[in-house]
């Protein structure tokens, strides 16, 4: 990923820590905040102080207010804030002001907003699990069976967004009744609720045609932002829309390009991405020819997590009803 404020930041600078905003609408200095790793416990709590302070609707405006190395930081702060509660941000309609940054010029800004949509939807499950506990990917009926519409020609060339004046395609939504159920997935209750797969985030993404965005940073030039493109789809394909949304545009293909990538986080997310997709029967069909592929992630990958995320894939790939 290009530096803060490198070539492929349109910055007059490197980024500055974000403290201006003590004085803005009375949110507190998030220095604390940016450049998180290696901080720990400290941006925990700066992050838990932002969201319970209920400072996360003022971030989100600021998101297409603010000059271009200011958002980043936002972008940054947003994300760390997000892994505590996304409850705020996603009644503050953060989904469509991420899918506005995905289509950013600026490199920085078009991978944190992606690192950001996979805060914004968080889960307690993994790709394949329903394979690795013995239970059945998802219905064998697949689309039709599910009264999906027969997927349209994968996108090419530029990519289409309503301000190009074209309409991104949209799946009905599906009623509870028609949702295949997956065996595997086991969803315990807690102390704070259900520990599974919190949805709505997952949901805001399909029905904000973030998905086709995605998979269209797939073929990003900069390759964290393939890398974050490719872990945002993984978290969006949780669901059954999801899944046919990527489907639809083609992700397959192009997250099987990523499984080569030098980023061990590009690979381990795509192998993940492509487990989801395999959970439907359309996935399974078109990646069966591509089983070997994984096979040499499992037995030569320098990253044991890798292998065992492709060794999950291929279970998921190679399950039969």
């Amino acid at each position: 990923m290009p530096e803060e404020g490198g070539p492929g930041s349109r910055g007059s600078g490197p980024a500055r820590p974000l403290c201006g905003l003590g004085h803005v609408d009375g949110l507190p200095p998030t220095c604390a905040l940016t450049n998180a790793p290696g901080r720990g416990a400290a941006c925990n709590r700066g992050a838990k102080g932002i969201v319970s302070s209920g400072l996360i609707p003022s971030l989100v405006r600021k998101l297409h207010r603010e000059e271009e190395n200011i958002q980043e930081i936002l972008l940054d702060t947003l994300a760390a804030c997000l892994q505590e509660d996304a409850t705020e941000a996603l009644n503050s309609r953060v989904v469509p002001f991420l899918k506005e940054k995905l289509l950013s010029p600026n490199d920085n800004i078009r991978c944190k907003a992606a690192r950001t949509l996979i805060a914004v939807s968080p889960w307690g499950g993994c790709p394949g699990v329903a394979a690795q506990e013995g239970g059945v990917p998802l219905a064998q009926s697949g689309r039709e069976g599910l009264g999906l519409p027969l997927p349209t020609s994968p996108c090419t060339g530029p990519l289409p967004t309503e301000a190009h004046g074209l309409r991104l395609s949209r799946n009905p939504p599906l009623s509870r009744s028609q949702r295949p159920a997956m065996p595997g997935l086991k969803v315990t209750k807690q102390a704070g609720g259900l520990r599974g797969i919190p949805l709505e985030g997952k949901k805001q993404m399909w029905r904000h045609d973030v998905i086709p965005i995605l998979v269209h940073l797939l073929r990003d030039p900069v390759e964290e932002v393939k890398a974050n493109a490719a872990g945002a789809l993984m978290y969006a394909t949780v669901t059954t829309e999801g899944k046919y949304a990527a489907l639809d545009a083609d992700a397959i293909h192009s997250l099987l390009g990523l499984l080569v990538s030098s980023l061990q986080k590009a690979r381990l997310n795509a192998i993940k991405a492509l487990t989801m997709l395999a959970e439907a029967p359309e996935g399974r069909k078109v990646l069966k020819a591509h089983v070997h592929a994984f096979r040499v992630l499992e037995v030569g990958d320098p990253s044991k997590t890798v292998q065992r995320a492709a060794q999950v894939a291929i279970k998921v790939i190679e399950w039969k009803p």
